[in-house]
């Protein structure tokens, strides 16, 4: 029997709901191969990429307010959209909102002012900026596209395998790849999960919380749990991503701080226990105390 050979793309922000997707694939007995699509360019990723779409006989591409942002699926849906072996299928309705693009757009803009500024200093210093020149055209070109890719798979069926409809959408996956109606073997989904782990892995984050001494893992660990089982909770994952940025971006100046001739200050390393501390209990608190129900 020969085995039907699928690539699905996706964001490193989406390994969980690509975890959890491929597994299920492999186990109705199809070639699964998987790459991570980032921001960044580079030849080397895109002949990888371009390698994987003509060995497989599909394309799935998780779309997400993650991978939206990625200059590989940017690319994908504008090149394939239109090829009955790419398959679009989505882990939120982010990009359903009227002001998804706005904001991504805005997002990428202050991006490419910072790489804008970077380039000029490096200028004045007479030193490269082929790495920087390489990744400012291609956060332009995912600013200036991601209008008519949004605008595209709004006009498309999109396969929703969003935690809370995964089931059906797993199985109309299944069947667009397979052509058969039924499934080889039941799905394993998060909705048949003890609640017993979902606890223990609530618990083991507030005691992260409490200790205070691994805050920002913390904070990877309500991520991850909130983007595996609660991403189609479009409201709750955005502050979730917000409270996290802002978490980083407190890590970013304290690593800076410590890093210097003089060290961070008492007083600096007091106000960052305590800020982080702060957003970190409030990042925990959007975890729902039981998994949801699937649709």
């Amino acid at each position: 029997m020969v085995t039907t050979s699928v690539f699905v793309s996706y964001s490193t922000r989406d390994r969980d709901s690509c975890t959890q997707l491929r597994k299920g694939l492999e186990d109705q007995d199809l070639d699964v191969r998987v790459d991570e699509q980032d921001i960044e360019p580079g030849a080397e990723l895109r002949e990888r990429i371009r390698k994987l779409i003509d060995e497989t006989r599909f394309t799935v591409c998780l779309v997400s307010r993650n991978s939206l942002r990625s200059v590989w699926v940017i690319w994908e849906v504008i090149q394939l959209l239109d090829d009955d072996r790419f398959i679009p299928a989505r882990l939120d309705d982010a990009f359903l909102a009227d002001d998804f693009t706005d904001r991504v757009q805005d997002e990428l803009g202050e991006r490419l002012e910072r790489i804008g500024e970077q380039m000029r200093k490096r200028l004045d210093e007479g030193t490269s900026v082929a790495d920087l020149s390489a990744l400012y055209e291609s956060l332009t070109r995912v600013r200036n596209d991601v209008s008519t890719v949004v605008q595209r798979l709004r006009d498309t069926h999109v396969v929703d395998v969003s935690p809370a409809s995964f089931e059906q959408g797993f199985l109309e996956l299944y069947q667009r790849i397979t052509g058969n109606e039924q499934l080889l073997r039941e799905l394993r989904t998060a909705s048949s999960l003890d609640n017993t782990d979902y606890d223990a892995r609530r618990q083991a984050i507030e005691d992260l919380i409490v200790s205070g001494s691994e805050l920002p893992h913390a904070v990877k660990l309500t991520l991850d749990l909130l983007r595996e089982f609660h991403a189609s909770d479009a409201d709750t994952f955005e502050k979730a991503m917000l409270l996290s940025a802002k978490i980083n971006q407190l890590v970013s100046e304290y690593e800076s701080e410590r890093g210097s001739p003089e060290g961070a200050s008492i007083e600096f390393r007091k106000y960052y226990h305590d800020t982080v501390t702060e957003h970190a209990v409030e990042l925990y608190g959007l975890i729902p105390t039981d998994l949801p129900r699937a649709a």
